[in-house]
């Protein structure tokens, strides 16, 4: 199934491909990559006549879809921290990416990106340190 999904997306049979998708996480929800790929799909998929930032809304429910159903995924924090880092929501980006690390430490090079520091940088002082409390939290 998953492979079909990606195929349809490739060849940009957008429908096709969200229904195969669908199928597919329905099927196995606990396939990350599944939701990863969908949402990349919809990230390049802006539909004739739509409103530009619809097709990243589309991939952020996609997203928040699959981290409903694996909650601790850190591929999925990951991916979507990386998707509110592009649409400039830099607290949410920072939350997940660091989410994304105290899941897998393995993640920790994305927190060294350029990207990220000057995201972190433009953060309130305020809402900077309710972020470090969050993390600590998390961690125990």
């Amino acid at each position: 199934m998953y492979e079909a999904a990606l195929k349809h997306a490739r060849s940009q049979q957008f429908e096709s491909a969200r229904d195969a998708f669908a199928d597919c996480v329905a099927a196995c929800p606990s396939l990350v990559k599944a939701y990863i790929s969908w949402a990349q799909m919809e990230k390049r998929s802006l539909l004739e006549g739509e409103q530009e930032g619809c097709h990243l809304r589309r991939a952020q429910r996609v997203l928040q879809r699959g981290l409903t159903r694996n909650p601790y995924s850190a591929s999925l924090c990951q991916a979507w921290g990386l998707l509110e880092l592009q649409k400039g929501n830099f607290l949410a980006a920072v939350r997940l990416l660091d989410k994304s690390v105290v899941y897998d430490p393995s993640f920790s090079p994305v927190l060294r990106w350029r990207q990220v520091i000057d995201a972190r940088s433009s953060i309130p002082p305020r809402r900077h340190a309710a972020i470090t409390v969050q993390q600590q939290t998390l961690q125990f």
